[in-house]
């Protein structure tokens, strides 16, 4: 195998490894060469800032482009985009005259529509994203939590499930580690049901706003259905790396002993089955939103989908990274002749 490292591995690294090969020779003659003409007449320095967040922000325009208002919030939509043309031409005056004593104090901002309809007639819900209304729920769910869960129910529950997979142990045979893990997971599940059926039936929660409990709990479920999709995903993809190395280890018995090429080997089967299965995430999150009736969730994960595979590939290949200078600097002036004052 020592022999086989030499050649497939040493041989190779020394021809396109990143360090000490005749890539990194040519990348480095490249620098010095560089280096040298912005020694003689200098080089532009610099740099781009990238389109990560540019993209971003398309993305988060993209989401909600088609919404629009819902009939008992029309005229609440109108006035607040009246306004939004008035505030951004005080803003631009006040950063234009930094030196005016007496500055126009913007008006109070107009509430804005939280109730909004898809062309598909899907109502949207966007309270939950109202900034003041979150800082007063976290109080309320706080409170409503710890006084209706006893602090002896997760002893008596974690005890009651310890009891009930200790008698099926043997029969499905399964390891301490697998019931404890069952058992954690079980656990984890029939608190987030009394959770969410508190939160529900929560008075405190209804009179902050009509039907906000269910809303609120409509949201964690979408969540926790997007999480385990992505965990059911991550477990296929170990499963079946596993499977390649046993593979490999049989079709290759002298390679195989040489980490560094099973592991590329593994590296390579892991690319090829992300890309294979790049949108199952989201397909898998949209079918388990729909079967619990949550079609808010659903809309959104299939809008960020339509994005991700129509419009990011071409819009990374549109869009042209700022340029800005690595170093700026600021000379300061004096004027010493008011004639010259303009």
């Amino acid at each position: 195998s020592w022999a086989v490292y030499m050649l497939i591995i040493f041989a190779r690294d020394r021809v396109l490894s990143n360090c000490f090969s005749f890539k990194a020779a040519l990348r480095s003659w490249k620098q010095g060469f560089v280096s040298l003409i912005d020694a003689l007449i200098g080089l532009p320095a610099v740099e781009s800032a990238g389109i990560d967040l540019r993209v971003e922000n398309e993305r988060n325009k993209f989401l909600v482009i088609e919404l629009c208002p819902n009939e008992s919030e029309k005229e609440m939509h109108e006035a607040f985009c009246a306004q939004i043309p008035i505030l951004l031409e005080m803003m631009i005056e006040n950063e234009k005259y930094t030196q005016r004593q007496a500055k126009n104090i913007p008006p109070r901002m107009l509430p804005y529509p939280h109730h909004f309809v898809t062309p598909n007639n899907i109502e949207i819900d966007l309270r939950l994203h109202n900034k003041n209304l979150q800082t007063k729920l976290k109080s309320i769910i706080s409170s409503v939590l710890s006084n209706n869960t006893p602090r002896s129910w997760f002893i008596a529950a974690k005890r009651r499930l310890i009891n009930q997979y200790r008698n099926e142990q043997s029969e499905l045979g399964l390891s301490k580690e697998e019931v404890a893990k069952r058992v954690q997971t079980q656990l984890n599940v029939e608190y987030t049901e009394r959770a969410f059926e508190t939160i529900e039936n929560s008075r405190e929660i209804e009179n902050l706003s009509p039907g906000l409990g269910r809303l609120l709990v409509a949201q964690a479920r979408a969540i926790l259905v997007m999480k385990s999709v992505v965990q059911n995903l991550t477990e296929d993809l170990e499963k079946h790396l596993t499977m390649i190395r046993e593979k490999l280890v049989k079709e290759h018995p002298i390679k195989s002993k040489i980490n560094r090429w099973i592991e590329t080997k593994l590296f390579e089967e892991r690319i090829n089955y992300i890309h294979q299965h790049e949108w199952d995430a989201h397909q898998l999150s949209i079918d388990q939103c729909k079967t619990l009736g949550n079609q808010q969730a659903a809309y959104f994960i299939q809008r960020d989908l339509a994005f991700r595979q129509d419009h990011e590939s071409t819009l990374r290949l549109n869009l042209k990274s700022p340029v800005t200078p690595q170093r700026t600097i600021d000379c300061s002036r004096a004027i010493w002749f008011r004639s010259k004052i303009k």
